[in-house]
């Protein structure tokens, strides 16, 4: 993984709360925007790749949650009324 994104742990993936799981992360991010946003604002998200676990770094979670961000905005517009 890109070190300048990730950050090697000592953790094994079944010590990770599974909220804290990248695939529930971006299962959140899809379904349901503000939960996402609320996990990344709240702790450490992790991935796993060959059995190694890391860490997003801060600029991902900053990166995930500008997307968070703007997604909320975009249905926000949508909902006003024309």
């Amino acid at each position: 993984m890109n070190e300048k994104l990730f950050e090697k742990t000592e953790l094994t993936y079944d010590q990770v709360a599974w909220y804290r799981q990248r695939w529930f992360v971006t299962a959140t991010l899809v379904l349901l925007t503000p939960l996402a946003a609320l996990i990344l604002l709240t702790g450490k998200t992790y991935a796993e790749q060959k059995q190694v676990v890391y860490e997003l770094k801060e600029p991902v979670t900053n990166r995930l949650l500008i997307t968070c961000a703007t997604l909320i905005g975009i249905a926000l517009i949508l909902a006003i009324p024309i």
